[in-house]
């Protein structure tokens, strides 16, 4: 069924309601009703897919309830739509929105808007809806400003751009996602909307189920420089708090953390990423340059590079840092651990003050050292360790490797040539050659 250049003015509740399939319907004008355009199925609780729908030019003015409202809606299209004036001053206790879908699943809004209204739009379930361009003029309230513009109570997929509020008056939010979202099911693609303009409800696992592009704050590298207070559970609140920077939003850049010189004492366990954590991006421990850096664990003190739970890997370096096992700590306190995480030492090491207490490590992790670096204490668990010497000649000094290390391969330098060893203890260096 098609519809074109056709006007429905003043009815008692809906100028146009609809229940059907493959319908186009173009350059459609209503107003003066309480409602505009309604597609939905029989009944009285408006419940009927509406299958392949495209809405053209089409325009809906002076409604008190909606301008377009649309029951389960799967394949739809609205193309260059207008809603103004929708505003409920009729005191039924109806909140008015231009726009309202029940469900939404493979909706597109191109080029849309609406202008002189309270809020902007309603979704209960979004499964699959992508507004793109969308402009609004005076919408929201400077008196008595609505809680929201748009409301989306739940779903699985929804993308936002192009949105431009033009002389927005008064609302608290921008946008308001209900609490049965999932990670990143809403996903803002440039300015349209700021983090600030956006209220959501966590849930158990997925700190975010929204995703900024463009206002992503960790796409700027973060720089921190630690002091030592002195106080060992000071500076683990201290040293956990910096890689909090890390959580909950995408790793793009690196978060650094410089150690102060001399001795670091921490005597609780520091994560330096969660199970939300991703990106490309790098957590980086960094020593202090003349090389006396040192973070001593005490007591339950520990540094756990990854987490069970994490969902992917994540790039973490130590770079000019010993990490030591002291005598205070606790005897079933491994101290360093290691789970899924991509980790790299440069001239770094694991120490312990006897030589045999353990670290730990498990859930796929690997570990590249260069030639500087060392693990001076044995292993609890089992890790991926890879040697890097960049070097024409084999290593001249000793590698302990400890007991359950798997020893990988050196990379290749410049020239092509590394090393790799057959033994457990480091003694039977093999030039490798890179064809």
């Amino acid at each position: 069924m098609a519809i074109r250049q056709c006007q429905f003015y003043v009815a008692k509740k809906d100028c146009v309601r609809l229940a059907t399939f493959v319908t186009l319907l173009e350059q459609l004008q209503t107003a003066y009703s309480p409602r505009g355009i309604v597609i939905a199925g029989p009944g009285v609780n408006d419940s009927g897919v509406c299958t392949s729908v495209t809405l053209n030019s089409c325009y809906a003015l002076n409604h008190t309830e909606f301008g377009y409202w649309f029951g389960e809606s799967t394949y739809m299209t609205f193309n260059s739509c207008a809603a103004d004036h929708i505003i409920n001053d009729t005191g039924n206790g109806v909140i008015a929105y231009p726009y309202y879908i029940d469900i939404a699943r493979g909706v597109a809004l191109n080029g849309c808007g609406a202008e002189g209204s309270t809020r902007i739009m309603k979704v209960r379930v979004a499964q699959g809806l992508n507004i793109n361009g969308f402009m609004t003029l005076s919408i929201g309230n400077a008196t008595t400003p609505p809680d929201h513009l748009i409301r989306i109570d739940g779903g699985s997929s929804t993308t936002i751009s192009g949105l431009w509020n033009h002389n927005k008056l008064g609302a608290t939010y921008v946008l308001s996602l209900g609490n049965t979202f999932s990670a990143e099911s809403v996903t803002i693609l440039d300015q349209s909307i700021f983090a600030t303009e956006v209220t959501y409800s966590s849930n158990w696992r997925f700190e975010n189920p929204i995703r900024f592009i463009m206002n992503d704050f960790s796409k700027k590298t973060q720089d921190n420089t630690l002091t030592n207070t002195g106080n060992a559970t000071t500076n683990t609140t201290n040293l956990a708090n910096l890689t909090k920077l890390a959580y909950d939003t995408e790793l793009v850049h690196d978060v650094i953390i410089r150690l102060p010189s001399g001795d670091y004492e921490i005597n609780g366990t520091v994560y330096l990423c969660n199970s939300k954590t991703r990106g490309v991006g790098r957590v980086r421990l960094i020593g202090h340059a003349d090389g006396t850096s040192r973070i001593v664990f005490s007591g339950d003190g520990g540094i756990s590079f990854g987490i069970p739970s994490q969902l992917s890997s994540v790039d973490i370096t130590v770079e000019n840092v010993e990490l030591y096992l002291g005598p205070a700590i606790h005897a079933s306190n491994k101290g360093v651990l290691f789970y899924k995480a991509n980790v790299a030492f440069a001239n770094a090491k694991i120490t312990s003050d006897d030589g045999a207490k353990q670290y730990y490590s498990a859930g796929q992790a690997t570990l590249t050292l260069d030639n500087n670096s060392r693990i001076m204490t044995p292993l609890y668990g089992a890790i991926e360790v890879a040697y890097s010497y960049k070097a024409t000649a084999a290593p001249t000094n000793s590698t302990k490797l400890p007991a359950g290390t798997i020893f990988k391969a050196s990379d290749p330098n410049a020239t092509r040539i590394g090393w790799i060893n057959t033994a457990d203890n480091g003694a039977n260096w093999l030039p490798m050659v890179v064809t």
